[in-house]
């Protein structure tokens, strides 16, 4: 398997893989700045996009929710203790991934 070929481990932050893949393929892992500063907004993104997937599994689950109990939005918008607890009840995953 060619390094470039390596998936991502699920909670391996982008700038972890790229380390790793420097080191494995023989090369220095110093970064310039500016190659730091591209490697923090890759994450700083990776990050935001994991969290509105976040989000729109938790909204399918309650829309569906909502559709079964026929009862104002209110009880889970804005995201509260109750919508994370439904959630996690629902689908067994965890706050935050």
């Amino acid at each position: 398997m060619k390094v470039a070929d390596t998936p991502l481990d699920a909670g391996r932050t982008i700038a972890q893989a790229t380390h790793d893949r420097t080191i494995a393929a023989g090369r220095t892992a110093l970064m310039t700045e500016e190659q730091f500063g591209e490697h923090l907004l890759m994450q700083e993104t990776a990050g935001f996009l994991r969290q509105q997937d976040i989000n729109l599994q938790i909204k399918a689950v309650i829309k569906a929710q909502l559709e079964i109990e026929q009862c104002s939005p209110g009880k889970y918008y804005p995201f509260n203790e109750r919508t994370w607890q439904f959630y996690e009840e629902k689908t067994g995953r965890k706050r935050g991934g």
